[in-house]
């Protein structure tokens, strides 16, 4: 029944000659083909990071995404498969500051954002060769001709939609919050980042003396692990039901919790002087250990209560940094105390921080016990022993800082999230309930922004002048909002020998030229722009006779420059070229989607041409600023970029009414400048950023305001968890394919990310 098996045959040739059969006879294409009419099999497949080598530990996942994908196709369902590439956020960005030796944001500054991102964007797809090849190696299917990466403009697009439809339910805002940063990449970690640098270290501790402003040598004794932030101590906090102290030391009188007096004065003799509650200490008025802030007395320096305070460590009195713990920031905000923050986000301490200034803050812990003491304000000082997180990148000490950032607001979606969880069915099933079910439950508003350059950039723009934010959900939106642009245009030439004859002619050999009703139509467009006060910058034609000698005889009333581009060029009609007009109108009525079917066989969809059209706007975007300027093209072409530009969705007339649209209109748009990188569209930092929105809140009132866009890009997990969107491009393209199977049937991901 089976053919002998040679025992001494090797695995591995057995393999490549398996691989080779399935590439030589397409067995993975035929497999999807065949079941394409069946119902859909649904794969969403997180994109991997293609500046990095493949490991072992993708082996397992790729393994099992592999089987399950293959036995939904046995099953004869239709299930297409493609691949992905992360090519944003600190992964890309850290490889690139190692390998050209840079040592975080100010020296990314100093070189330049533009030649940051450059190498950003050149390092991304390093090793996709390794990565197909283990692709190819392990078995693993996927079609290569249809893959995605988040630094594609198409891709960002559908993200910032994504966004938007958060925005749009006030489920955004921007506020700050507390949260452990890299001072070295001046941004902030996530909870699993932060996860994975803890490290055993030997830190300094120690109990400080405030002194009181209306009692003579008398102290409040609070403890801190954290002596580097003292330059920045805004208030201290007592607990409302601890029990307190004033005790007599060395000629001073020291104030502290009860519970707590033999463990600071273990070995030292005191004098018990009075018990005090915490209503005897509210509101008390201290003078600050540094002079640094001592401007800011009229709100600061004062003992206020908060329910964090305990008697298991230190003195029951705790020293309150606004600007750097959790609890501190809370607690400052609930008293109308303003954060103060001495050390910079590249933890660095600020120039009003002079005995310290530039200098960075792990280090520092000695340096400051020693002036305290120097001053008379230092109780004691000890080490101890405890685990500090560090940077899993570069090594990093980091700092829990209050940073100014954007939040989704999943708090508020909390129980629609848990109701979710309870639909999926979870492999292994105790993770239901167990470690993704408890996450939910104590879900935590989302920060989704990052303070650095190669990402995803965040679609807000903030008014200069009001009170006023917007965001912006696509290209579209972004270009008819955008200032400093150009305005444009637009017409038909007039008519020519083929519109005589009422067949098509798209080819430039087959040349047509304006018959004696096309020069007068020209000439009455001339005539009617003059009248209408248009002051003509520069005309730009399509390299048709047609078009040419009707931007000529419209150029006798202006004497302008006239340019030719080839991207305004006449709509491709393939095969069908001499043929009616109906004819190719017929083909695309016909077809299962107008907008994407191919005329004439190797003509061109009116996707592609529109995509073209809009190409030119942006073309000119790069160029010209501030001009008027007037382009010569096509019916076709004409009426796509009026539909793009008008936001109207494709329909049946637009379709019908390709070729007739009027020669002796003008259509006049005014589009903005968009970003552009050598002539290119480009959503990137530093290109996106020179794109300035008028503000309508300004101009309510009768002023001038600008609109610049939030610094902030989005943090590549969000970028990430938009796949299902983005690698469809959705909303702007396959709409129906994407409403049609979402959500997905089938996700695999690693324990570590289900969060």
């Amino acid at each position: 029944m089976f053919n002998e098996v040679d025992p001494k045959k090797s695995l591995p040739e057995i393999e490549h000659d398996q691989i080779k059969h399935w590439n030589v006879n397409k067995i993975f294409e035929k497999s999807v083909l065949q079941n394409q009419k069946n119902p859909k099999f649904v794969f969403f497949d997180g994109p991997p990071f293609a500046n990095g080598l493949p490991h072992y530990g993708h082996i397992l996942a790729l393994s099992l995404k592999d089987a399950v994908t293959r036995y939904w196709t046995m099953q004869g369902k239709y299930v297409p498969r493609t691949n992905g590439w992360d090519c944003h956020g600190l992964p890309v960005e850290y490889e690139i500051e190692k390998q050209l030796e840079l040592s975080g944001h100010k020296d990314i500054l100093e070189m330049g954002i533009e030649v940051f991102n450059d190498k950003c964007k050149e390092s991304v797809f390093k090793y996709t060769n390794e990565w197909e090849q283990l692709f190819e190696r392990l078995g693993r299917w996927f079609d290569s001709n249809q893959t995605y990466a988040t630094l594609e403009n198409r891709y960002m697009e559908s993200i910032w939609w994504v966004f938007k439809q958060i925005w749009d339910k006030d489920l955004v805002y921007k506020g700050y919050r507390v949260m452990q940063v890299c001072p070295r990449c001046e941004t902030s970690l996530s909870n699993f980042e932060v996860s994975q640098g803890y490290k055993d270290v030997t830190d300094l501790s120690a109990i400080a003396k405030f002194p009181l402003t209306d009692q003579e040598d008398t102290y409040i004794l609070a403890w801190t692990t954290t002596p580097w932030t003292l330059p920045g101590n805004q208030a201290l906090a007592i607990g409302p039901d601890v029990e307190y102290v004033k005790v007599k030391h060395n000629d001073e009188f020291l104030i502290l919790a009860k519970d707590l007096l033999e463990k600071t004065f273990p070995d030292q003799e005191f004098e018990l002087v009075q018990e005090l509650t915490s209503d005897d200490l509210a509101g008390l008025r201290y003078t600050p250990l540094f002079d640094y802030y001592k401007n800011t007395a009229d709100k600061n320096f004062v003992v206020l209560k908060a329910d964090f305070v305990t008697t298991e460590d230190g003195t029951g009195i705790v020293h309150i940094a606004g600007g750097f713990g959790e609890d501190d920031y809370n607690l400052c905000r609930e008293n109308n105390l303003e954060p103060i923050q001495h050390v910079k986000l590249d933890g660095h301490f600020k120039s009003e921080v002079t005995d310290y200034a530039d200098k960075f803050f792990k280090g520092q812990d000695q340096n400051i016990c020693n002036a305290l003491k120097e001053k008379g304000l230092l109780f004691k000082s000890e080490n101890y022993r405890h685990s500090y997180p560090h940077c899993w990148r570069d090594d990093t000490p980091l700092m829990n800082y209050c940073l100014d950032a954007w939040f989704i607001k999943v708090s508020d979606i909390k129980e629609k999230l848990i109701a979710n969880n309870q639909k999926i069915n979870w492999q292994p099933h105790h993770i239901k309930d167990g470690r993704f079910g408890k996450w939910l439950e104590n879900v935590k508003d989302w920060n989704i922004s990052r303070n650095r350059f190669w990402g995803c950039p965040i679609p807000v723009w903030e008014s200069d002048t009001e009170d006023h934010s917007e965001c912006i959900s696509s290209i579209h939106e972004l270009r008819m909002r955008a200032k400093a642009g150009n305005t444009l245009l637009f017409v038909r030439h007039g008519f020519a020998e083929h519109n005589e004859k009422g067949v098509l002619n798209s080819n430039l050999n087959n040349v047509s030229n304006l018959v004696d009703k096309g020069k007068a139509q020209a000439q009455t467009l001339a005539k009617k722009l003059k009248e209408a006060g248009k002051k003509i910058d520069l005309i730009i034609s399509s390299p048709f006779p047609r078009t040419i000698q009707t931007a000529e005889i419209i150029n006798e009333k202006f004497g302008v420059e006239i340019k030719v581009s080839d991207t305004i060029r006449e709509h491709d009609c393939g095969t069908l070229e001499g043929q009616s007009f109906e004819t190719q109108t017929e083909q695309f009525l016909s077809a299962e989607d107008p907008y994407t079917h191919i005329p004439g066989e190797t003509g061109e969809s009116l996707e592609a041409t529109e995509q073209r059209m809009i190409k030119f706007l942006d073309e000119v975007s790069a160029q010209y600023e501030g001009k008027t300027i007037l382009v010569v093209t096509h019916g076709g072409p004409l009426s796509l970029i009026k539909r793009d530009l008008e936001n109207t969705p494709i329909n049946t007339d637009i379709i019908k009414n390709l070729a007739y649209i009027d020669h002796e209109e003008f259509y006049e748009f005014e589009v903005g400048n968009i970003p552009t990188n050598a002539g290119e569209l480009d959503l990137h930092k530093p290109y996106i950023d020179h794109v300035k929105i008028p503000c309508p809140a300004a101009a309510a009132k009768g002023k001038k305001g600008t609109m610049h866009r939030v610094k902030e890009v989005f943090d590549c997990w969000f970028e990430s968890g938009s796949m299902p969107y983005a690698q469809m491009h959705y909303p702007f393209e396959n709409k129906t394919e994407f409403e049609q199977n979402f959500p997905a049937d089938f996700i695999a991901e690693g324990l570590d990310q289900t969060r």
